[in-house]
């Protein structure tokens, strides 16, 4: 592909107007943590306390929302596709959902710099907004921003755009699964084009955790309950994480191989520049 692609003028998305969005995301949670640490301090309340975390949550909601809003005016007033893939494919994309949890827990090793413990099982105390944030984040990176971009420069291109808006989570712990998960999650997108397939791992990333969290008494700060708490067992858990990653990956070749294609580029490009 000529380099000079990247600098052409394109309807829609760009990686200027991604960057944009992206910055608008950083801005608005910046203020949201003035506006807390403001009303922490008129009301004597405890910067770490539920409600303010509460609070953070919300409002990256809103602004997240706005973002998206704003990003589909962006993509030319297109909403992320669903189109419709076969039964096969819907199956490996759950399965898929259920793996990448599993394989998430390697980072729950990382031990946390920025929140303290008692913070993070106050947050996890609400799972409801948990999986909302989480949503708002992953919605705005894959079915906005990656989206848009998909449409106008090839995969790899888009990669390291898409995954920086990760960094809103703050935790480098956090920070290092949303990327994983992120980038596992947009490969499945740019495979299908089918975001309610994408929606439904979200969906079962989520609901596993607090599922296991009700039946087994996850403690949402230690580290990497899967293998302390419900192993019990080092070599099996290894065995398992092993036997995931290669069952993830068969699943994503199998994926790409069975489902329906589409041809993400747009033809209407122009042929001048922009910022």
């Amino acid at each position: 592909m000529n380099e000079l692609d990247l600098l052409a003028t394109k309807k829609g998305m760009t990686f200027g107007k991604a960057w944009m969005l992206i910055f608008f995301t950083f801005i608005s949670l910046f203020f949201v943590g003035m506006a807390a640490g403001f009303i922490s301090a008129a009301n004597k309340i405890d910067p770490k306390s539920m409600s303010i975390y509460t609070l953070t949550g919300i409002s990256f909601g809103i602004s997240s929302t706005i973002a998206m809003v704003w990003g589909y005016f962006i993509n030319l007033r297109e909403w992320p596709f669903f189109k419709k893939q076969n039964v096969e494919v819907v199956v490996l994309c759950l399965f898929s959902g259920f793996l990448i949890r599993f394989l998430s827990s390697g980072f729950e090793e990382i031990p946390l710099f920025l929140i303290q413990e008692e913070a993070i099982r106050q947050v996890s105390g609400k799972p409801v907004i948990n999986f909302l944030t989480l949503l708002g984040v992953l919605t705005l990176q894959i079915g906005i921003i990656a989206h848009g971009l998909f449409r106008n420069y090839p995969f790899q291109k888009v990669v390291v755009t898409v995954l920086v808006l990760s960094v809103v989570q703050l935790e480098p712990r956090t920070i290092i699964s949303l990327v994983a998960v992120a980038l596992l999650l947009m490969i499945v997108y740019y495979l299908t084009a089918s975001f309610h397939l994408v929606m439904a791992i979200i969906f079962i990333y989520a609901g596993i955790e607090f599922v296991f969290s009700v039946i087994y008494g996850f403690d949402p700060a230690s580290n990497n309950n899967y293998r302390h708490v419900l192993i019990h067992n080092d070599p099996l858990y290894y065995a398992l994480m092993f036997l995931s990653t290669a069952l993830l990956v068969w699943s994503l070749f199998r994926i790409k191989k069975i489902a329906k294609g589409i041809t993400w580029r747009r033809d209407e490009n122009y042929h001048n520049f922009e910022w």
